[in-house]
């Protein structure tokens, strides 16, 4: 029996709109994922911290903890991964206390801090400025600054390109546009 015309352009069209649809999913998903929340926080490890915030260029209220040390050498700022939050790098970063101040932030959507969506980077970057500005008027416009970020927060971090003293990055994506096309290329080519 053959197959006919109109049997062949309904599943062509089923196809596609399959297609479709699990693009647009995957795409939610990826700005929208599930919240993980880390209930560890610095008095865990015996230290005083400070709850702070501070407002984006965007409006985005950024939530984070600042950790002070008497004999500080600068401050690093410190990001965390996607989908995470602060409290899930905490143990990996504490050994920089008390050499340095430690400011660790939520970027927006995740943890604490406001925001409906993560752009996965690219709206991040104000995050990433908003921390560094806190920092300039929370100690002085000469404080030595370094960024040590995790995923997001150090792809984030390298492309702020900020005037700061040095830049950790632990697993950073090179390039948003390759990552989006390897996301998707399951899709056909881009």
């Amino acid at each position: 029996m053959a197959v006919s015309f109109w049997t062949i352009l309904k599943i062509f069209i089923f196809l596609i709109i399959f297609i479709f649809l699990f693009s647009l999913i995957q795409f939610l998903i990826s700005i929208h994922p599930p919240r993980y929340y880390d209930p560890s926080t610095p008095s865990d490890y015996g230290l005083e911290y400070e709850n702070i915030s501070f407002i984006t260029s965007d409006g985005i209220n950024v939530k984070g903890w600042l950790i002070t040390s008497e004999n500080t050498k600068g401050t690093i700022i410190i990001g965390h991964g996607y989908p995470f939050d602060k409290g899930n790098i905490l143990h990996v970063i504490i050994f920089l206390y008390p050499d340095y101040n430690l400011l660790l932030y939520d970027h927006r959507y995740f943890g604490e801090s406001s925001g409906s969506i993560t752009t996965i980077g690219i709206r991040e970057v104000e995050d990433v400025k908003a921390a560094i500005n806190f920092v300039h008027e929370r100690f002085t416009e000469d404080e030595l600054i370094a960024l040590f970020g995790f995923s997001l927060s150090a792809s984030a971090m390298l492309m702020a390109n900020s005037n700061v003293k040095a830049i950790i990055a632990d697993s950073p994506y090179a390039d948003l546009d390759l990552m989006i096309k390897h996301i998707y290329s399951l899709f056909g080519p881009f």
